[in-house]
């Protein structure tokens, strides 16, 4: 029975510290209209520029990228504020074509270095995806 209460304990113990970090290592850092900006969007974003301008991922270029980075996302919270008030529609074959060139054709191989590093290829596409309905709304409006 001893036992039994030591392992429990023991899986406990572990697990606890394992989900306090995990809830840190996620926040907030930034609210703009009513839309947030955590830290794993501002990690994803940093990242995600290096692993396109081909630099290597360490603390200085993170340093070095921070401030571009979360100017970037408070815009694109801005921009898709906005464009929640019209009904703008990309087709596929645009945003494939989008993330083929930034990508630099090579698609497969980005999403790998993207899992590689923890990334979310599915944040990165809805940031194309905002960018080119704020193309488009821009466009029809001038």
């Amino acid at each position: 029975m001893k036992k039994n209460k030591f392992l429990i304990f023991l899986i406990i113990s572990v697990l606890i510290p394992i989900n306090s970090f995990a809830a840190l290592q996620n926040k907030i850092i930034v609210k703009v209209e009513g839309l947030t900006i955590s830290t794993y969007e501002l990690k994803n974003k940093i990242k995600t520029t290096l692993i396109l301008s081909n630099e290597i991922i360490n603390q200085e270029n993170i340093n070095t990228n921070k401030d571009s980075a979360i100017n970037f996302l408070i815009n694109l919270r801005l921009k898709e504020q906005e464009l929640s008030n019209y009904n703008i529609q990309i087709d596929n074959a645009l945003l494939n074509t989008q993330l083929n060139q930034l990508t630099s054709n090579n698609l497969v191989n980005f999403k790998k270095k993207l899992i590689n590093e923890d990334l979310s290829f599915e944040i990165f596409k809805k940031e194309i995806e905002t960018e080119l309905k704020w193309q488009r709304l821009i466009y029809s409006k001038f």
